[in-house]
């Protein structure tokens, strides 16, 4: 393991075990369970859009989902954020 206060510099370890020194440095960022719900959001979506119209192509099937999470978008946001829902003109 790289030793920070070592006699060998940070460098050097790295150097010597192949590992690069941004690595060393670098701190995962934290789980976000809204992040991995929407994920599991999406891929069920595409799975729902590929098995109902197999003969789609992955641009169709993206132009299907930009369509269907902006009407998900709408009504997320009539329902968390005005607590009203959206009227029709």
């Amino acid at each position: 393991m790289i030793q920070k206060d070592g006699k060998l510099s940070i460098r050097r370890q790295c150097e010597l075990l192949g590992v690069n020194r941004s690595s060393l440095y670098y701190a995962p960022a934290p789980t976000d369970e809204a992040r991995i719900a929407l994920q599991e959001e999406l891929m069920r979506r595409i799975d729902y859009w590929h098995v109902k119209f197999p003969y789609l192509g992955s641009r169709k099937i993206a132009v299907k989902l930009v369509k269907s999470i902006l009407v998900c978008k709408l009504i997320f946001l009539s329902e968390s954020y005005c607590h009203t829902p959206i009227k029709k003109r």
